[in-house]
């Protein structure tokens, strides 16, 4: 979380190993409960996703995951200081795709390059 954003995590809020016998199951529980609280604070949507998905392997924590990557995404397309919101990706996806319908390609592919 701390490469989503800088000093997100508070380390000293973090259970590092090793833990005392039979604590290990409470101790990365409570790590885990600790990332689904950052991922609300960087205002990622997670829906019915807690720690113990996370802990336990649920295929909720694949939404958590894309969330993540999505944010790590759009905060590598700064805009000065502020993040590129959805609009204006889709505005310049658009854009592109405008631009490459003018050449009147018939390759459908072609018109998708641009964007990559």
């Amino acid at each position: 979380m701390d490469k989503l954003r800088k000093n997100l995590v508070e380390w000293e809020n973090v259970n590092v190993p090793p833990f005392e016998l039979r604590q290990h199951v409470f101790k990365s529980s409570e790590n885990c409960n600790y990332v689904v609280d950052l991922g609300r604070e960087l205002g990622l949507k997670m829906i019915a996703v807690c720690g113990s998905d996370i802990y336990e392997g649920n295929k909720l924590v694949l939404g958590l995951l894309w969330q993540m990557m999505r944010y790590y995404t759009l905060s590598l397309m700064k805009c000065g200081n502020d993040m590129v919101n959805d609009k204006a990706v889709l505005d310049w996806c658009n854009c592109k795709l405008k631009e490459k319908k003018k050449e009147k390609s018939t390759d459908c592919d072609s018109a998708l390059i641009p964007l990559l």
